[in-house]
């Protein structure tokens, strides 16, 4: 069988994210999962600075702004990297082996 693509793997890996399984996390781990997705998904951040009134938003942009002109390839296997680093073994874990809290609870994509 052909080794699954890093689209493939990433896929993977964000249902794991959704499923609710895995560790808490910090609010800056938080905040590197959600740039790391952003980039992968949406590639560089090219939109303005939102408020810094807008604390939440703000924090959300400058970390999704740091990653630069990143690869969206790239930014899926670092994301994957640092889901292994906080959840190991995440890759072969059954998605309804039980309830733990979300990765990215209280991390909106947009």
């Amino acid at each position: 069988m052909a080794s699954s693509s890093i689209g493939d793997d990433f896929e993977r890996a964000l249902a794991y994210v959704q499923s609710g399984e895995g560790p808490e996390l910090s609010q800056s781990a938080l905040l590197k999962f959600y740039a790391l997705f952003k980039q992968a998904t949406d590639g560089p951040c090219s939109s303005e600075a939102p408020s810094r009134l807008n604390v939440v938003a703000y924090e959300k942009w400058k970390v999704h702004k740091a990653l630069g002109d990143m690869q969206k390839e790239e930014a899926m296997s670092m994301y994957m990297e640092e889901l292994t680093k906080a959840a190991p073994g995440w890759s072969k874990m059954d998605s309804d082996a039980g309830s733990k809290p979300n990765l990215l609870q209280g991390v909106t994509p947009h």
